[in-house]
């Protein structure tokens, strides 16, 4: 049996993640998008208040199981590697 593509691997992934940012109110998802916008990556370039602020919304979004939905897929791409 051959390994799955990466390409089929990281849209599935990519479905994933998805689902899980649908979940959260169209409110937090704009939110979300404008701390990370203005951080550019960077946490520095938040307050503290808009640093806690996004750490509360992205505990919504459910990281860890989002996180425990996406480990077979590095699995997949894992096993696939070693052949």
């Amino acid at each position: 049996m051959s390994a799955p593509s990466p390409w089929l691997l990281l849209a599935q992934a990519g479905l994933t993640a998805n689902k899980h940012w649908k979940t959260l109110p169209v409110g937090d998802r704009e939110r979300i998008a404008q701390l990370l916008k203005k951080s550019k990556g960077l946490p520095a370039n938040l307050t503290p208040r808009e640093r806690e602020e996004l750490r509360l919304l992205l505990g919504r979004l459910e990281v860890g199981s989002l996180a425990r939905e996406l480990v077979p897929f590095a699995l997949k791409a894992r096993r696939g590697k070693r052949r």
